[in-house]
């Protein structure tokens, strides 16, 4: 009697946390982020320097942040486009996993924004690179799904929002 009710008790919960594996995915991917501009700055702390000179790293100076802020732009505009594709009329199933899909699509290119100017930090010892990554990085962050957010942006009503 006890197993089946502790069986129970894990479907019960399993079925109310559908918002905590991505919350944790968005969390890894911050830790990462974090982590890897930690150990650049570790490893280079003796060589750093700040610089805005193009002379100093040529083309990279101007291309990798660049590329950083275009990936958050991207990001937003593929995450926007991706949740206008979700109907209201679909499940709450389906609207989740798009939703999932979706955010996932940002975060990643959040983060590979943020990685890349971490990288030319590593390799020039610029620390302007940083600048650039902590963008990437607070767009990032601040994309973290909460609950509230997630209900108006999918237009969920009372018995969907239970489930989250």
């Amino acid at each position: 009697m006890l197993r089946i009710f502790a069986g129970l008790t894990l479907v019960i919960i399993s079925h109310k946390m559908k918002l905590k594996p991505i919350q944790l995915i968005h969390t890894a991917f911050c830790i990462a982020v974090l982590t890897f501009a930690a150990v650049t700055l570790f490893i280079n702390k003796d060589k750093l320097i700040f610089s805005t000179k193009m002379a100093n790293e040529g083309a990279m100076n101007l291309l990798f942040p660049l590329i950083g802020l275009i990936s958050i732009s991207i990001g937003i505009f593929m995450y926007n486009r991706m949740l206008a594709g979700i109907n209201e009329t679909d499940t709450f199933e389906s609207k989740l996993v798009k939703y999932q899909t979706a955010f996932l699509v940002k975060c990643a290119l959040f983060e590979a924004g943020a990685l890349l100017n971490i990288v030319a930090c590593f390799i020039t010892g610029n620390s302007i690179f940083m600048l650039f990554a902590g963008i990437s990085f607070l767009a990032l962050l601040m994309s973290r799904p909460i609950k509230d957010r997630v209900i108006a942006e999918l237009k969920l009503e009372y018995p969907d929002t239970e489930s989250l």
